[in-house]
């Protein structure tokens, strides 16, 4: 019992900014999207730093998504052993 009560305190523990930052990085990506498809003539400068930014962003949200991905399994892995 005494597991399933840490795995329940560190999900808990999670930081509610968490799922905020993570929708807010798809809306970012989602305007930078935007943005490329609005361009008639593109600016190579301007476009470079967006994708270096779309970079950043997909590469933590996808850390994000495994670090979730990891503890739904640790949390059905304990619901199975009971």
């Amino acid at each position: 019992m005494v597991k399933n009560k840490n795995l329940f305190i560190s999900f808990m523990s999670t930081k509610p900014t968490d799922t905020n930052d993570f929708k807010h990085h798809l809306k970012e990506i989602a305007d930078i999207l935007a943005w490329f498809e609005a361009q008639d003539e593109l600016d190579v400068e301007q476009a470079l730093e967006k994708v270096k930014k779309a970079g950043v962003l997909i590469k933590t949200s996808k850390q994000r998504l495994t670090e979730l991905e990891n503890q739904f399994k640790e949390i059905r892995a304990e619901a199975e052993k009971e």
